[in-house]
């Protein structure tokens, strides 16, 4: 596709828009506009870091803040702070052709949800999950979760076999509240964690020192459920699922 086929960004529209905005910044605006209409960087998804966008697009870190910044204007990318930056832009539909042309297909729910989200939905579910299953736990639910955490005490350095046992950990402890509505809600969240695009990310950060924090952390949690100490079984996960999310932001950054 040559520059004259492409399509206008929004900018573009009208070419009196923004007139103290240097020119580069608008080029290098519609390239980065470009790669999101096209897919490469899709909603939901993280725009790498500056210092890897700066060399992508052969410029200044300094001049890729104000791209950045331009396009958050057009609601096209948001800014979160110790996250990154996300894009929200959807496209849009031509006027009058919404009644003429199929509704579009809804992306699937892993492509669409950013890590923030995830963040944000752990932090609202688990505290409550582990409230819940110190009362309602029975003694061979607190029997599937020891087994679990007995097989997760073994891993020293095998991230990925880690990962799988850290997932089984937390659904069976869910499992363990009997509601059948959060179990349901809970299993999607750890559906949408189990693509390739987000187990890479998981796998990559469990270092053997990530690994062994992480076993502190599910014993702690364990423990207090075993005694069937409610504070401190929250408590506990609230401590693990802000080191988690930590360990996410550093590996991302």
């Amino acid at each position: 596709m040559t520059d004259k086929d492409a399509p206008l960004a929004p900018w573009e529209e009208d070419d009196a828009t923004h007139p103290f905005v240097k020119q580069e910044v608008k080029l290098l605006a519609k390239d980065l506009f470009l790669r999101i209409r096209s897919g490469k960087y899709p909603y939901g998804t993280r725009i790498p870091a500056e210092r890897n966008l700066a060399e992508e697009l052969g410029t200044s870190r300094a001049t890729v803040r104000q791209v950045l910044a331009f396009l958050e204007g057009f609601d096209m990318l948001s800014k979160r702070v110790g996250s990154g930056t996300f894009v929200i832009w959807r496209g849009a539909v031509a006027a009058g052709a919404r009644d003429e042309e199929p509704a579009e297909k809804e992306p699937p729910l892993a492509d669409v949800v950013s890590p923030f989200e995830i963040n944000i939905t752990r932090a609202i579910f688990e505290p409550e999950i582990a409230r819940l299953a110190a009362i309602y736990m029975s003694y061979r639910d607190q029997t599937a979760l020891g087994a679990v955490l007995q097989q997760l005490d073994e891993i020293v350095t095998e991230a990925g076999r880690f990962a799988d046992l850290e997932r089984a950990f937390f659904m069976t402890l869910c499992e363990g509240t009997h509601n059948a509505l959060l179990i349901a809600m809970y299993r999607i969240m750890h559906d949408i964690r189990q693509q390739p695009q987000w187990y890479v990310n998981k796998t990559r950060s469990l270092t053997p020192a990530r690994i062994k924090e992480a076993k502190q952390g599910l014993r702690s949690i364990y423990a207090a459920l075993e005694r069937r100490n409610i504070e401190s079984a929250v408590e506990c996960m609230r401590l693990y699922i802000s080191n988690m999310q930590e360990e996410l932001i550093y590996t991302s950054s």
